[in-house]
């Protein structure tokens, strides 16, 4: 995320479910050096056994493995399936393994 700009391109899930690119037109967070924010970071295991993470504010908004949205303050470690891209570029749902309230991405 530290590396993201205005005008990059981010998979997101269309209404029909296909995974497709959207275009990065806004970056709210951008001033946040200015006074902390808390983030939620969320690890989980690829099928293949990879281990991947993702950071994100509280109220950020992820699918769940039923294609509903939950905020990131949602997500239960163990417990909550939750979508992700895999190497493919293919949506799989992941059990979040840890979740976790950290200061810095």
């Amino acid at each position: 995320m530290g590396q993201l700009q205005v005008g990059d391109r981010v998979s997101s899930i269309a209404k029909d479910g296909q995974v497709v690119f959207s275009e990065v037109y806004l970056i709210s967070h951008l001033g946040h050096h200015l006074k902390p924010l808390d983030f939620i970071g969320i690890e989980f295991k690829l099928p293949s056994g990879e281990k991947g993470k993702v950071c994100m504010t509280p109220t950020h908004c992820l699918f769940r493995e039923d294609r509903l949205m939950i905020f990131s303050q949602d997500v239960i470690g163990g417990a909550t399936k939750i979508l992700v891209l895999d190497d493919q570029n293919k949506l799989v749902p992941v059990i979040a393994d840890k979740v976790t309230r950290v200061s810095e991405c």
